[in-house]
């Protein structure tokens, strides 16, 4: 069965759009390798990172319409399986998207 918001959230990272001739599918190694990693909860809060455009716990909680509290122990999660990326700035914790590695095969 296909998770709908972890491939939307395959899809944003791709920087594709469902239904373009270049979305990701079901079967392409982006969803699969989110699927067993990223739970719905996660994905909720995932959908709401930027690009490039770091944003706090306290920003993304706003968007996403979560406690500041759950947010952020969501965003940690997200870190830790490699979803997003986590600096610091001014003592406050940013999360971000940086765009997939796709493995280059020279011959």
């Amino acid at each position: 069965m296909v998770n709908e918001k972890i491939l939307d959230l395959a899809n944003k990272i791709s920087r594709t759009k469902r239904g373009s001739k270049s979305e990701i599918k079901p079967e392409y190694p982006e969803y699969k390798i989110l699927e067993p990693v990223v739970t719905d909860e996660m994905a909720d809060v995932a959908i709401f990172l930027e690009f490039h455009a770091p944003q706090s716990a306290e920003e993304v909680a706003a968007l996403c319409g979560k406690s500041l509290e759950e947010t952020s122990r969501i965003l940690w999660d997200l870190a830790i399986a490699g979803v997003a990326l986590m600096g610091e700035k001014d003592g406050v914790d940013k999360y971000w998207f940086e765009v997939w590695v796709h493995p280059v095969i020279w011959r």
